[in-house]
């Protein structure tokens, strides 16, 4: 996977290999597979997955907020 982030706060899930959108977790995204969850409401200045892959945090500058999602559902954790 490759996760973006950028200054609308969306924070989107990309496949690899395909260069594909699976998942974006801020807008209307229509993928029977992904389920539509709001992110964040400033840039987004940081993303980490977590060592085993399964979750993505992302973090704001404006007001410090962190949200980790889980990769594996496309839901906030």
């Amino acid at each position: 996977y490759v996760a973006t982030g950028d200054f609308a706060g969306r924070v989107r899930l990309w496949d690899a290999d395909t260069r594909k959108l699976i998942a974006d977790f801020s807008e209307d995204f229509t993928s029977p597979t992904a389920s539509v969850r709001t992110g964040h409401k400033s840039e987004v200045h940081a993303l980490a997955f977590s060592g085993d892959g399964l979750q993505l945090a992302s973090g704001d500058n404006n007001d410090g907020e962190v949200i980790v999602w889980d990769i594996k559902r496309f839901v906030e954790a």
